[in-house]
């Protein structure tokens, strides 16, 4: 993560508590998408009945199993054990001296969400950069409270 995170800008999609603290020490700013249970929870439910309907691959060739909601590590299981834990976490985290040099905007619905992709230009070629204007020069850390992939709509 190191190596990664060595370079003038770059953006980092995650929840990586292993290594948050390597990521936040180089970040300039963290994008939270700190968005309620009541958004994230029925999301959830709704990705994961939906890749196990349509079988749908996931990382390494893995497909959701059919009775996963008996594990507790079942997304939407993990999402209700985890959330307000997590939360907590990062709020504290945050707070630390040490992360004082961070720009974090916290983001708390989806409306908000809509409203920060309004404000970003975002370029369709390789060789510009991902985003621009709001955030040039910037490394970036992009956080959801809960499982990264139901922040996203």
């Amino acid at each position: 993560m190191k190596r990664a995170t060595a370079g003038a800008q770059w953006i980092i999609d995650g929840n990586y508590r292993a290594v948050r603290h390597v990521v936040l020490q180089r970040a300039t700013t963290v994008i939270w998408l700190n968005l309620p249970l009541s958004t994230l929870l029925p999301r959830a439910f709704r990705r994961t009945f939906k890749r196990l309907i349509t079988r749908e691959r996931l990382f390494n060739g893995n497909r959701e199993p059919l009775l996963g909601f008996l594990n507790s590590y079942w997304i939407p299981w993990w999402v209700l054990a985890n959330y307000r834990g997590l939360r907590r976490e990062l709020t504290a985290q945050f707070a630390l001296p040490e992360f004082g040099h961070l720009r974090v905007i916290e983001i708390r619905s989806a409306r908000e969400v809509e409203q920060l992709m309004k404000q970003l230009e975002v370029h369709t070629t390789a060789n510009e950069p991902l985003a621009s204007g709001l955030f040039d020069h910037h490394r970036l850390m992009v956080i959801c409270i809960g499982y990264n992939q139901i922040c996203h709509t």
